[in-house]
């Protein structure tokens, strides 16, 4: 580890909708201190993929790989 831990940032695209993918999608970001994140602006039957990375005083470390989620 390069230090304490100061936040995660967690990136979060929509890449499907009612089962139809979609490309260009904006990717959105969040900065966050705590352990618990709430992704906004989320879209009913779409999918998304959702990443996190750790951030110290060095730096931001390397992205997880891409969890998906969604498709309420």
């Amino acid at each position: 580890m390069n230090g304490n831990l100061l936040s995660y940032h967690v990136t979060y695209q929509r890449v499907m909708v009612g089962g139809v993918r979609k490309d260009f999608e904006q990717e959105l970001q969040k900065t966050v201190d705590g352990q618990n994140v709430t992704l906004d602006n989320l879209e009913p039957y779409s999918k998304y993929k959702i990443r996190v990375a750790a951030k110290t005083l060095k730096g931001l470390g390397p992205y997880t790989a891409f969890a998906y989620g969604g498709e309420f």
